[in-house]
């Protein structure tokens, strides 16, 4: 960290090397081994609860909770407190089941780190890119975590926090050689070199600067030793762009002068995701599992889940989160699959994709095939994050995926099995909110309960919006809109009024309105069915429940109600037995007529003496 980086009347801390406070310019190390791991694991996650659970894993290594002493909470609890009185400050909250750490966008240098790469991102001068990336790089006093012995941490954090400052590093050293200082990073390129024997990008640039700084067998040394090293560790031969250096620097290519100013065009990195979710709660597990989509070179993950779960809002939080791990951007398109309007083709999304990429219109085919190498080809070699929200169907995304380099995140109301294919593609399944969860969301909402009747009346209104995110967010938000409105008092009126009806904030959101997209779209018998499941006196329902409603055979009403599954309108829980949260319940009661609801309930009476278990 460098003395300009830490300048300021507050505490800085410093992950990016060995863990340290720096107060009023002076530097602090934290002395005690679980104290560090313990900040550090605090820091990472600033403004957020961290879980005891969590925190002891990362503490006692070994994997689980079950690994650690059993007085691992009490001594938790110690170090936590020892680690306030290092701090001087009551930084650390007590959380729900856990402790949080308040500290600003700048206290962090992570955080400084990240927020400079964002920076030098949307630029398009690239002066001002280069100054940005190198004061993030500067602000590096080693490797990330250094004195952090917690496997965990190291795994989770500090290898991604490397991977990033390579990156950072590499983006650099390009732009500095196009702008002709290749004789100023030789040094550099030789240290990253010695450190990273086999990063061959970093070779690639020392052979350039190399040549360029007049000492073409130094450059053609260079490449025989990296062709070494890759030989010796690995059993390969250097890549491409390496071989292809090699010969151009054996035939004194033209093409290896430093290009002459301005002739370079400027290419506008897209970032285009929506504005991050306010209050993002939960779902830990799918973002490390999304997480896991950031080792290797591509991969494709399918958020699923019924309408209002937080599919789009989970997809889109994690892409701000790793925004960093993504150099050339971030596409978004939302393919309207479950409305409103009619779903995007994919003729007409690809078309988006490819201007968004900078491809000239006049440059874009015509035919579905066509367009889909193209942006293939557009993809290759770019570090991208793509986002395809609202999918239809399997058909609709299928064009729209990357060959390689690339990684998409889709989200869908229904399973999109038929991607189950394609290469590194993985399923995440969102179900509704723990009563915990929504606890936090309606706290990060609404702000802290003030007794335990407040506390009391956001557990009912929890159970009202059967937990589900967006019913959540719309009694929040009226709640917090309406000066005269009490959560007491909404929950009282959900309770004893239309709920539906209730849980909307305008002609296109509300629980009712993203319920129907779903419903208007399948097809006529699985329609019926799902009607006609809302008359099931009980929690859940089996074939032969469905079979019974209906009058057809159990294999067909399994078949329907496994379709109904796919797209996330009921939840198979147990083998061959089924159910969904209340306000789907509702829905399907209000879209059954009387005379269907009549014929229905006499085949039910009939079934139930003979065919319930």
């Amino acid at each position: 960290m460098t003395g300009a980086a830490i300048s300021g009347q507050g505490t800085v801390f410093g992950l990016l090397g060995p863990v340290e406070l720096v107060r009023s310019g002076r530097r602090d190390a934290v002395g005690a081994t679980k104290q560090r791991i313990a900040l550090a694991a605090l820091l990472l996650h600033p403004n957020q609860a961290v879980s005891a659970d969590e925190l002891i894993e990362h503490l006692w290594p070994g994997g689980t909770p079950h690994s650690a002493p059993r007085d691992a909470r009490a001594a938790l609890h110690t170090h936590i407190a020892r680690l306030r009185q290092v701090l001087d400050e009551e930084r650390i909250r007590t959380a729900r089941d856990g402790y949080l750490i308040r500290v600003g966008a700048a206290d962090v240098d992570v955080a400084r780190f990240r927020d400079l790469l964002g920076r030098a991102g949307e630029t398009s001068d690239r002066n001002t890119e280069a100054a940005l990336l190198r004061a993030a790089l500067d602000l590096w006093r080693g490797p990330a975590l250094a004195d952090v012995p917690s496997p965990s941490l190291q795994r989770d954090h500090a290898v991604h926090l490397a991977e990033e400052r390579l990156r950072t590093l590499e983006r650099w050293l390009e732009l500095s050689l196009r702008a002709g200082r290749h004789e100023h990073v030789v040094a550099e390129l030789r240290a990253a070199t010695t450190a990273h024997p086999l990063r061959e990008r970093l070779w690639a640039q020392l052979m350039l600067a190399l040549y360029r700084s007049g000492r073409q067998a130094e450059a053609l040394h260079a490449y025989l030793t990296v062709a070494a090293v890759l030989r010796e560790e690995l059993g390969i031969d250097p890549g491409d762009e390496l071989r292809r250096l090699h010969r151009a620097i054996l035939e004194a290519d033209p093409g290896l002068r430093i290009p002459p100013a301005g002739r370079e065009k400027v290419t506008v990195r897209p970032w285009q995701l929506p504005q991050d979710a306010a209050g993002f709660t939960g779902r830990q597990r799918e973002l490390r599992a999304l997480d896991g989509l950031l080792d290797g070179p591509a991969g494709v993950a399918v958020v699923t889940g019924t309408a209002g779960v937080g599919k789009t809002a989970l997809a889109v939080h994690w892409g701000h989160r790793v925004r960093r791990r993504f150099p050339d951007g971030q596409l978004y398109l939302d393919l309207h699959g479950f409305g409103p309007g009619e779903p995007l083709s994919p003729v007409a999304a690809l078309e988006v994709l490819l201007q968004a990429l900078n491809v000239p219109t006049r440059r874009i085919p015509a035919g579905l095939q066509a367009r889909s190498a193209l942006l293939r080809s557009a993809l290759t070699g770019r570090r991208l994050l793509m986002v395809l929200d609202n999918a239809r169907d399997a058909a609709q995304v299928r064009p729209l995926l990357p060959g390689s380099d690339a990684v998409a995140v889709l989200t869908s109301r229904d399973r999109l099995r038929g991607l189950s294919v394609h290469g590194r593609c993985s399923h995440l399944t969102l179900g509704v909110f723990s009563p915990e969860e929504s606890a936090t969301l309606l706290t990060s909402l609404l702000g802290p309960g003030a007794d335990r009747a407040e506390h009391e009346a956001r557990s009912e209104l929890g159970r009202l919006c059967a937990q589900l995110p967006l019913a959540l967010r719309i009694a929040a938000a009226a709640v917090a809109h309406d000066p005269h409105q009490s959560v007491r008092g909404y929950a009282d009126a959900l309770r004893r009024g239309d709920r539906l009806t209730a849980l909307r904030l305008d002609e296109h959101t509300g629980v009712r309105e993203s319920l129907e997209r779903s419903y208007t779209a399948l097809p006529p018998a699985e329609r019926d069915l799902f009607r006609l499941l809302g008359l099931v006196p009980g929690a859940d329902f089996t074939a032969g429940t469905a079979a019974a409603l209906c009058g057809v055979r159990a294999d067909l009403a399994a078949r329907w109600l496994a379709r109904l599954a796919d797209r996330n309108l009921v939840e198979q829980y147990a083998p061959a037995r089924y159910r969904w949260h209340d306000l789907l319940r509702l829905y399907a009661v209000e879209q059954c007529t009387a005379q269907e609801r009549a014929a229905a309930v006499a085949r039910m009476h009939e079934w139930y003496p003979r065919g319930c278990r």
